[in-house]
């Protein structure tokens, strides 16, 4: 089961900035790739953190590449949802999740009495899949995808999804300064004001005879 590129996206309008040919992180752990634009095609939850690359857009959608060429993967094109993924300045060290895992390969014989065959191979790990609320891991056999009834623990990509904003004046800085400054004139006008008025009581004040 192979994911054929897709077919052309729509060109972009003038001074428009194209994602094409940067790179796209999984946000959360819940954003899959599709086949096709559509959330039933899907094959796969992105490895939370992990990108993929971006090929064009189209409707809301998209068009991905996933996975390089390697011993045991093989990249495919298909869609992600775009408000789904965060476009990234700068590819990270890691792009794509490359962890071949190993699983268990076992006739299920009518009795378990008799002998079955069974074998341990190494697949490609793409990521996960809820069949219902049953997880699942979809992976690479002979360039066959499958699904198996099992998950597993992959690394954290060391990517910052937020990346800090420009720093805040800190408590007690610019603001409180002014605060301080405009209640210090207020009370030096206020002093002013009664030594004004106290030195008038004084000089018309009657004297007793």
């Amino acid at each position: 089961m192979f994911f054929a590129p897709a077919a052309p996206v729509r060109a972009l309008a003038e001074g428009e900035d194209s994602p094409a040919g940067k790179y796209a992180c999984a946000s959360a752990r819940d954003i899959y790739f599709c086949e096709s634009r559509d959330l039933s095609s899907a094959k796969f939850v992105i490895p939370f953190k992990y990108c993929v690359l971006v090929l064009g857009e189209e409707n809301g959608w998209y068009n991905v590449k996933y996975a390089d060429e390697t011993q045991y993967y093989r990249p495919l094109y298909g869609w992600c949802l775009k408000d789904d993924l965060v476009l990234l300045s700068a590819p990270p060290e890691k792009i794509f999740l490359d962890m071949p895992v190993t699983v268990t390969i076992k006739v299920d014989l009518p009795s378990d009495s008799l002998p079955a065959l069974s074998e341990t191979v190494t697949v490609a790990y793409y990521g996960e899949y809820y069949a219902g609320a049953v997880p699942l891991s979809c992976v690479m056999y002979k360039n066959e995808f499958y699904y198996v009834p099992q998950t597993f623990d992959y690394p954290d990509n060391e990517v910052t999804l937020n990346p800090p904003a420009a720093e805040a004046p800190k408590k007690g800085g610019a603001n409180v300064k002014i605060i301080a400054a405009v209640a210090l004139s207020a009370l030096a006008v206020a002093a002013l004001v009664i030594l004004y008025f106290t030195g008038r009581k004084t000089k018309f004040r009657r004297t007793e005879p």
